[in-house]
């Protein structure tokens, strides 16, 4: 009985650690096809995500494991804006935000909007 016991427990401890997620995965990237050439396994976390960051019209992405509570999260400034999308499925992230085409309008918006304002005033 003993050595059944000591077979069970030695072939749990070998079993490799299984994953839930498989998401795609990158830091400030500045294109979403190079953003897509790494992948990582999530252990905990039960999300892909993608984050899209732009200032000064230059934009960049970041992608992997998160948790929900780092979900659809936006924030927009004069001169940036920062938008993050989620999913749950394996290789979900494979776009970049939705949201990024609308943030970039904005962020033009903003800017002419701006520069209008300066000519007035002088």
């Amino acid at each position: 009985m003993k050595a059944h016991l000591l077979v069970l427990i030695l072939g749990c401890l070998s079993v490799k650690t299984a994953y839930g997620l498989q998401c795609y995965s990158c830091t400030l990237s500045l294109s979403n096809t190079d953003c897509n050439k790494n992948t990582q396994n999530c252990t905990i976390e039960t999300s892909c995500y993608s984050t899209v960051t732009s200032a000064l019209g230059i934009s960049s992405i970041t992608k992997g494991c998160g948790v929900s509570t780092m979900c659809s999260s936006n924030i927009n400034v004069v001169v940036a804006s920062t938008s993050t999308t989620c999913c749950s499925t394996n290789l979900c992230n494979v776009n970049s935000s939705s949201t990024f085409s609308l943030n970039v309008l904005l962020l033009a918006a903003c800017a002419v909007a701006l520069f209008m304002s300066k000519k007035i005033t002088e």
